[in-house]
């Protein structure tokens, strides 16, 4: 949380540089449209592996090469990786078109791949004109979850949000209503001599908490399948326990898997 502040300062004091540049920028209409900061199972790179990836739209009415431009995780560090110049057939984005870029720090490979990853727990992105310090758009945010994208709805928007279902080189679609609040416990895990009850709870109003006691999944997100019961009263706990909980509200982004492990010695 205190890494998310500092990026959030950080870009608070780029303002009046961001602010600046934007009215330079205004006439080149691209924007990091999607992004995907954790991808395990949602779309391959060329090389077959499951990669972070960063979506480029062009809202504009002509095609636009953006060979030569700059995409950086740090806006203190505008020229971090130089997209490829000089092969148009790779990087020029038709308009309303999307271009795709890999963000997965595998500079060796041929096609776009930058020397950079992205950071699930949030950070910053950043890109710049060819000039290196003229921003065309830039996003900053929060922790992702697996498989789940982030970016503008509708497409070119201002608005940020999470998708249900991930879109990369196409229009983005299905976004999340809002986000459902952590699930706190009753009780911390830890060691323990005597049985207790452990209550769970979220402060979105109309959230469905479910549950498992095994260490399995209570729910599969990617699959959307319940594997869990639904938390409706205290749950006894009179041995070692591994509790897991995620709280689920329709056209929402759930809550992360939490755990707690009670032991008994």
């Amino acid at each position: 949380m205190n890494r998310l502040l500092i990026i959030f300062t950080l870009h608070l004091l780029l303002s009046s540089f961001i602010t600046a540049e934007k009215t330079c920028s205004a006439q080149v209409p691209l924007v990091i449209n999607e992004f995907m900061a954790s991808n395990n199972s949602t779309i391959q790179d060329p090389q077959g592996q499951y990669e972070d990836w960063i979506e480029i739209y062009n809202f504009g009415s002509e095609a636009i090469d953006i060979g030569g431009f700059y995409l950086t995780d740090n806006l203190f560090n505008p020229t971090k990786w130089r997209i490829l110049d000089g092969i148009p057939a790779l990087t020029t984005i038709p308009p309303h078109g999307y271009l795709l870029i890999w963000a997965d720090n595998d500079t060796e490979y041929s096609g776009l791949h930058t020397n950079f990853k992205l950071d699930a727990e949030g950070e910053e992105i950043g890109l710049f004109d060819s000039d290196g310090s003229t921003l065309i758009d830039s996003v900053v945010f929060p922790d992702q979850t697996t498989d789940i994208s982030f970016g503008r709805y509708p497409d070119a928007n201002e608005a940020l949000s999470f998708f249900a279902y991930p879109s990369p080189g196409q229009q983005n679609i299905a976004a999340y209503l809002g986000q459902v609040a952590d699930t706190k416990f009753s009780h911390n895990r830890g060691f323990y001599d005597t049985s207790f009850s452990v209550t769970i709870a979220t402060e979105t109003e109309g959230a469905t908490i479910y549950y498992t006691l095994d260490g399995s999944e209570p729910y599969d997100i990617s699959g959307r399948s319940l594997r869990g019961m639904v938390y409706t009263d205290p749950i006894p706990i009179n041995e070692t326990t591994c509790l897991r909980a995620i709280a689920i509200k329709h056209g929402w982004k759930p809550t992360d898997v939490d755990t707690h492990t009670y032991i008994f010695l």
